[in-house]
């Protein structure tokens, strides 16, 4: 009986935990040996679906594990990126995307995703309309936006 309360104890523990993976290269954005790369991290329930039309496997959001975030090492310079965003919350999937983000990213840095949502919309609904969120990628060092997505009226 004490195993299954250890057990559930540390389920319900791990719920709510973020993590990250290991960065690895984009599939699909080949970089030569010495070519100069940056770091973009996937966060605050924002998920990267292609850079540069170069799909990448999606994301598996379900309430035993709402933040597990990828980490990408990718080539320095202009690239488009593809984002959605979901998340777990109550046995309910809250989702919204694809938002496209044109960023122009510098060598050795590391950029984080930001979510940038209209809080009282991803309360109370479970699909986020176009002008509920505007992700932004920001630089992880000096905290600019270095690419947010355009708002573009229905």
């Amino acid at each position: 009986m004490k195993k299954c309360v250890a057990l559930l104890a540390g389920l319900v523990m791990a719920a709510g935990c973020e993590t990250t993976r290991p960065v690895v290269k984009y599939p699909g954005l080949g970089t030569a040996h010495g070519t100069p790369t940056c770091v973009v991290r996937e966060a605050n329930h924002c998920f990267i679906g292609s850079i540069d039309e170069h799909p990448i496997e999606q994301y598996d959001v379900n309430i035993l594990t709402p933040g597990i975030y990828r980490q990408y090492r990718i080539p320095a310079g202009e690239h488009v990126l593809t984002i959605f965003y979901r998340e777990s919350r109550n046995f309910e999937i809250i989702s919204g995307g694809p938002r496209h983000i044109t960023i122009n990213v510098n060598p050795d840095r590391s950029y984080v995703i930001e979510a940038n949502c209209n809080i009282m919309d991803v309360a109370f609904g479970d699909i986020l309309a176009q002008a509920s969120w505007r992700p932004e990628v920001v630089d992880n060092d000096n905290g600019k936006c270095v690419g947010q997505a355009t708002l573009t009226v229905q």
